[in-house]
């Protein structure tokens, strides 16, 4: 790619941009769904033979008293078989977690889904089956800290140039951004497309894990005023710049973005 061209690439848009996340979101928890059905018919072990944590226990009560027995064929089966029954309500979980994410039952976060596999993990380990929870439990816990809920973090990019047209043609527009339709204002589509593409990270950076959507990759900066236009520009549009929590890039500002342009930086987006 020309790091001076001025452009994008004709079809990464505000839309292509939900489209990717939602659809690698839908593809790491089908895939932990079909994990965790697998992982059942391994955990074949009823309680008599391989013991159950109370803590365990006290999770899979409070899973069948707000989910219903409906959501675990194995309950149903044989209440002995306890991780089998507390793996189908996990399942459950993250079914709802990927269709209607904002579902009272659903996971709202991979650690909610890592805590129950730490359950079953330590429970296993603690009754004799420590094999068991090494050689079944840990694979699928090692993807899980790995991908999360979001498979992939999803970088956006655009030139300077870009930002500063979109700046001066804001500036010279009599009203102000919040209150008219981008299509009653005279901006250019490239334009147009950055607002439209801010405001559609804002939206999703609610919904999806904050490292899902983190960078804005600034092509050919080249003074500080090129990190400043983005700044004011994702203020207008409602997206924190800056970092939040814990992690390499969860401080404030901006860092160099290393590639083979290293006037290149990003702004973190927490």
């Amino acid at each position: 790619m020309d790091w001076r061209r001025p452009r994008r690439q004709p079809f990464v848009t505000a839309e292509s941009t939900r489209l990717a996340l939602q659809r690698a979101r839908a593809l790491i928890l089908d895939h932990y769904t079909s994990e965790v059905f697998r992982l059942a018919d391994q955990l074949s072990p009823s309680i008599r033979r391989v013991g159950a944590s109370e803590r365990l226990l006290v999770r899979l009560q409070q899973y069948t008293d707000t989910l219903g027995q409906e959501y675990s064929r194995w309950l149903r089966i044989s209440g002995a078989e306890v991780y089998r029954c507390f793996l189908d309500f996990v399942a459950a979980k993250l079914r709802f977690a990927r269709e209607t994410p904002n579902h009272e039952h659903a996971y709202t976060s991979a650690a909610e889904f890592e805590s129950d596999l730490g359950l079953i993990r330590t429970s296993l380990a603690d009754n004799r089956a420590p094999r068991m929870a090494m050689r079944l439990v840990d694979p699928l816990l090692r993807k899980v800290r790995t991908f999360q809920f979001h498979l992939s973090a999803l970088d956006i990019r655009q030139n300077s140039r870009v930002h500063s047209q979109a700046l001066e043609e804001l500036k010279s527009s009599v009203s102000p951004i919040t209150t008219q339709p981008l299509k009653e204002r005279e901006l250019s589509p490239q334009s147009v497309e950055l607002i439209d593409t801010l405001r559609t990270v804002a939206d999703l950076k609610k919904t999806h894990a904050p490292h899902a959507l983190q960078n804005f990759v600034i092509s050919n900066a080249q003074t500080e005023h090129d990190i400043f236009a983005v700044v004011q520009l994702a203020q207008l549009c409602r997206v924190t710049v800056g970092g939040s929590g814990a992690g390499p890039t969860s401080e404030p500002g901006f860092k160099p973005f290393h590639s083979s342009n290293p006037s290149t930086p990003f702004a973190p987006l927490p």
